[in-house]
């Protein structure tokens, strides 16, 4: 009987503590030639192989994968130095080496898109760096969630796969660190677009598209934009509503001809009803991230008005972009470019009759505009974050945020 107790006692200690403080499989993993740390249960493999980007340039690219008790926690690291675009140099020209490495981050979520059911995709960012985040849930009933970057050349893909009717991984993505050249934690400025993008030129406005006969070409100052339209456009004010629950002041122009519908919709984000916050790794609700999330998280609604069959990143005169082709349910084909500028967020939406060709020759004749009614255009040059902003601190910090722990940390 004693025996028995014994025993009992000794089964209840090890089953309330299977795994010691020294068998602890996790820790942080510093990667200091991809810049990169992240809590992880094991060394993880490593895989070589060449990325295909949008445009075709062989990009040489490392696969980082650890798999535990049914997790997969894999960081794909792209290294963007390379391109087979020539470099931008004519300011009429929209693509070279720069839109492709900017377009990557979207290039590589569009592909993700198709690997099964999105129920999460919204804008993100880490210490600064602007990011996209997907929760996914694979045909098998496995979830995936996704977070992706862009640092100086490289773009970060990290996966947590987690067994199905499991704890999703959010602890290895809260645990990731950016690294610069001397293994320091930087952080920049978060300034939105254009920040210290130079300016190339600001030419006098004209129509970026021929205007067709009976058209007008509609200049508006105060939303600072020009297009074609069929007609001057009846123009409503609303309070466009942020991610983060701001009402945002907006004005939506429409005008309609045989049955298409043009709508420009532009929305002030310079004011929030969000406070300064002083986390300088990952908060989505301070005003500046507030702002520069706002063309994705607009993007994840109208993906969700029916099946899109083209989803690219593109840029209108240096300003970044989303261009998208909707099927929606009643058949009709709607075409929808955003655009981020300054202190504001343009959707242009063209929606043509069911089987009707789309209107692309309104998207084509879009210009954004400055405070003089000109046309800006900012410089290329192969830019990526973060060349264009000021780092705030000078990058010093030791890596791995977070403790190394298992599954099912809090979503940050």
């Amino acid at each position: 009987m004693r025996f028995a107790i014994l025993v009992s006692a000794a089964l209840a200690i090890l089953f309330a503590n299977p795994v010691s403080a020294a068998d602890d499989p996790w820790a942080t993993y510093v990667n200091r030639q991809d810049r990169f740390a992240i809590n992880l249960p094991g060394q993880p493999k490593i895989e070589e192989f060449t990325y295909t980007s949008e445009y075709k340039s062989p990009w040489k690219a490392r696969r980082y994968t650890v798999e535990y008790e049914g997790y997969i926690y894999r960081m794909t690291v792209v290294d963007m130095s390379n391109s087979v675009l020539p470099a931008n140099t004519d300011p009429s020209r929209d693509i070279g080496p720069g839109i492709e490495k900017r377009g990557a981050m979207a290039f590589a979520a569009t592909n993700l898109r198709k690997t099964g059911q999105v129920t999460l995709d919204t804008y993100d960012q880490l210490q600064v760096i602007p990011g996209h985040k997907l929760e996914i849930i694979l045909p098998d009933g496995r979830q995936n969630i996704v977070e992706m970057h862009t640092h100086y050349n490289f773009l970060y893909i990290q996966e947590c796969i987690s067994p199905k009717d499991a704890v999703p991984g959010y602890d290895v993505q809260s645990s990731m660190e950016f690294l610069d050249a001397n293994g320091g934690v930087p952080r920049y400025d978060d300034a939105g677009f254009p920040g210290k993008v130079p300016l190339v030129s600001a030419a006098a406005l004209a129509p970026r598209a021929p205007v067709p006969a009976g058209w007008i070409n509609y200049v508006n100052r105060a939303d600072l934009f020009a297009l074609n339209l069929p007609s001057q456009p009846r123009v409503e004010e609303f309070a466009f509503k942020s991610a983060q629950g701001s009402p945002w002041m907006a004005r939506r122009y429409i005008s309609e001809r045989d049955g298409h519908r043009y709508v420009l919709t532009a929305i002030d984000t310079s004011t929030t009803a969000l406070t300064p916050d002083k986390d300088a790794f990952r908060n989505a609700a301070r005003p500046a991230s507030e702002k520069s999330g706002a063309l994705s998280n607009a993007a994840w609604d109208l993906r969700k008005t029916g099946v899109v069959t083209r989803d690219i990143y593109q840029e209108l005169q240096g300003a970044p972009g989303l261009r998208m082709e909707i099927t929606l349910p009643d058949g009709r084909q709607s075409i929808v470019e955003l655009y981020a500028l300054s202190d504001r967020l343009y959707i242009l939406v063209s929606m043509a009759p069911k089987g009707a060709p789309p209107g692309y020759n309104v998207p084509g004749s879009l210009a954004l505009l400055d405070a003089n009614g000109n046309v800006p255009r900012y410089q290329d040059n192969g830019r990526t974050f973060p060349s264009f902003v000021t780092m705030t601190g000078d990058g010093a910090g030791a890596a791995g945020r977070a403790p190394g722990v298992g599954p099912g940390g809090a979503a940050q």
